[in-house]
């Protein structure tokens, strides 16, 4: 069964690409609108895997960003939000949050030289926020809303790729469950 995560949808900060991190942002109407897109991609996932294929559950990040992009998501699928988990909350970026990201203060993010979440403790977080998930919804189909950096560091550490952090309202489908 997957799990797919879904980048929130945009807000102010990412125009101005500045750090959001734990900071509250709300989406502006661009992000709805990729909301609305996002679950268009969640419509045709699910045809493309047949007539029996269905969304069990849409589950959030507790920041207002992706709880809103998850209830528009809910909305046009016709799901119930199945929760808000705490552990799904955006790294951390501490007295970061709001600067302009320019190659060096992402740089220093990356090597951790700056008093930001280390990634290690991140990491333990948000897998341990999506362990619960798949505890909560056993064999269930879940779309997750989340943020950039939660999902491009869960595919990092899954794929031994680089860290990419996906466009907002992003579909991707989590390639392995933290449980197998």
């Amino acid at each position: 069964m997957p799990i797919v995560l879904i980048r929130h949808g945009q807000t102010d900060w990412n125009i101005d690409r500045r750090l959001q991190g734990a900071t509250d942002i709300p989406l502006n109407d661009t992000g709805r609108g990729q909301a609305l897109e996002a679950a268009h991609n969640l419509r045709t996932f699910a045809e493309d895997r047949g007539e029996s294929f269905t969304w069990d559950a849409v589950v959030t990040s507790p920041l207002s960003r992706a709880v809103e992009t998850g209830q528009i998501i809910a909305d046009a699928l016709s799901l119930e939000i199945g929760g808000v988990y705490a552990g799904l909350a955006e790294r951390s970026f501490r007295s970061l949050e709001g600067t302009k990201s320019n190659p060096e203060i992402w740089a220093a993010v990356v090597a951790e030289t700056l008093d930001i979440e280390p990634m290690a403790d991140f990491l333990a977080r948000t897998d341990a926020a999506l362990m619960q998930v798949e505890a909560d919804y056993p064999q269930q189909n879940i779309i997750v809303v989340a943020h950039g950096m939660l999902i491009g560091a869960t595919l990092q550490a899954r794929t031994g790729g680089e860290l990419l952090i996906p466009v907002n309202g992003a579909v991707i489908e989590l390639p392995v469950h933290l449980s197998a």
